[in-house]
């Protein structure tokens, strides 16, 4: 009998174990659906536990997309967390974590049909398990125009969608948020969709949507502003808005007094591999811990239609000599990081970069990865003597475009860089030069102006609203549109 017991003990823990490893098989579950090209979210739950979610050396998960034509997107899943949030009576966003982090991918479908999908697992470099495989089916219907992701035109002179339709950028920059956080962007891209504008410009930066700014952040990315981007992105998408979301701010690599450096979490202080600021651009572990941070970015938000490029620095010449930076080693990362962007990005977005008021520098803009050629625009720094924004935009615009051969933005306009009336402009004929002269000078869009608060807050939308409003009964935005060079 104490035989016969012990055997049946022995056999309800085999169940045990078996059950409980069943229960620990990886899974893949549709979290959200919708139609051709809106996200879709996938959990992944039963991952093996890693010490870092966030390296892909430790552990990494790949999604590989079979699509109903049989093209294979493989995509990278990322760690995730999700947040409620809440605007207090301050005026101040608070954000509460909702759930427990986890494994998440997301994918736009581009075919209707149905899909298959197959998650693959690494630890330390080596296979965890077997793949796990899944399907979804998307239903057919007409897309809107316009929609997919953005492309260079076959005259490498403008912009266009997946579909093959012009897309001219109308907007202006709104860069980070203020105290209300993702419920700013709730009234600046109402009012912005509510104009015609199409485009706006975000920056990761350590005030907002830095997910690696902080000295303990280096792939250990904060996921509280991840979220806040993901909201925009989502918002985003749902007003019709195009984004170009810079990835570091120049600032980043300053020692001085109210800059960053010191907070670098590639600054050997911090733990880095970084002596020095242009250390960064050379080291080879910073350049492979700066790819992991581009793979989680491409797996995270690189899904999105309305991503319209990687931006990788904000004016970073603007620090060259207070950082102490080597400008032919600072190009020739950006050589290296288009490359692994161009192979590494499923879903094929421009890559750009910007340098500061009047910079044209070559060795940046002839790399062949960087798809858009960008220039910023400011009075006090690009002197417009008598001539106006409007002559000197359409100046640059077409020498850049015939120097590089690629699609050239404004994507920072002011009259001036110390605020938005500091030049005895009541009147915004400088501002408005800038919107035009943009539009019909030769970049892809209007220029774009820096001032985004003023911009709500004197209700200038309605200039956005005019061009729109007379450009519409025209061609422009299809074919080929002739560049206007403007007169004194």
């Amino acid at each position: 009998m104490k035989r016969w017991a012990w055997f049946e003990s022995a056999l309800l823990a085999n169940c045990l174990v078996f059950a409980a490893a069943a229960k620990a098989a990886p899974e893949i579950i549709q979290v959200t659906s919708g139609p051709l090209w809106h996200r879709l979210e996938f959990e992944i739950l039963n991952v093996p536990a890693a010490a870092n979610p966030f390296d892909p050396d430790s552990i990494r998960l790949d999604v590989a997309f079979t699509l109903p034509s049989g093209r294979i997107v493989t995509v990278p899943a990322f760690w995730y967390q999700g947040y409620q949030r809440q605007l207090l009576s301050s005026g101040y966003e608070s954000l509460t974590p909702s759930g427990s982090a986890q494994w998440r991918a997301r994918f736009a479908p581009p075919e209707a049909g149905t899909y298959s999908l197959v998650l693959t697992i690494r630890t330390n470099g080596q296979p965890s398990g077997s793949p796990v495989t899944a399907g979804f089916t998307v239903q057919g219907g007409a897309p809107p125009p316009g929609i997919g992701y953005v492309g260079v035109a076959a005259g490498k002179e403008y912009l266009q969608t997946s579909d093959g339709r012009a897309l001219r950028l109308v907007g202006h920059d709104v860069c980070w948020f203020d105290a209300g956080g993702t419920y700013d962007y709730d009234t600046w891209f109402a009012a912005m969709a509510a104009a015609g504008e199409n485009y706006a410009r975000i920056w990761m930066c350590p005030w907002a949507f830095g997910i690696e700014v902080t000295p303990t952040s280096l792939t250990n990315y904060a996921l509280r502003p991840a979220w806040q981007l993901d909201y925009v992105f989502q918002l985003a998408e749902q007003r019709g808005i195009r984004l170009q979301l810079c990835l570091d701010y120049h600032g980043m690599f300053v020692s001085q007094p109210g800059y960053d450096w010191p907070q670098n979490p590639y600054n050997v202080t911090n733990g880095g591999p970084c002596l020095n600021p242009n250390a960064f651009f050379t080291n080879a572990t910073a350049k492979a811990l700066y790819q992991k941070r581009l793979r989680y970015l491409i797996g995270r938000y690189g899904y999105s239609p309305n991503l319209a490029a990687w931006q990788l620095l904000n004016e970073i010449d603007n620090v060259y000599a207070s950082a102490g930076l080597n400008s032919s080693d600072v190009a020739a990362w950006h050589s290296v990081m288009g490359a692994w962007l161009h192979t590494n990005d499923p879903f094929g977005h421009l890559v750009t970069t910007s340098l500061t008021s009047g910079s044209i520098r070559p060795e940046i803009w002839t790399i062949p990865t960087m798809d858009i050629a960008t220039y910023h625009s400011y009075a006090d720094g690009d002197s417009y003597g008598t001539t106006g924004p409007a002559v000197r935009l359409s100046v640059v615009a077409q020498s850049m475009l015939q120097s590089y051969g690629k699609p050239v933005l404004i994507d920072e306009f002011g009259t001036s860089s110390l605020g938005w009336n500091q030049t005895g402009d009541p009147y915004l004929r400088g501002f408005r030069q800038g919107v035009w002269g943009g539009a019909l000078g030769g970049s892809v869009g209007t220029a774009m102006s820096w001032y985004w608060e003023n911009i709500q807050s004197d209700d200038v939308y309605p200039v956005y609203t005019a061009l729109g409003a007379i450009l519409t009964w025209t061609d422009w935005g299809q074919g080929v549109w002739p560049n206007v060079s403007f007169r004194t």
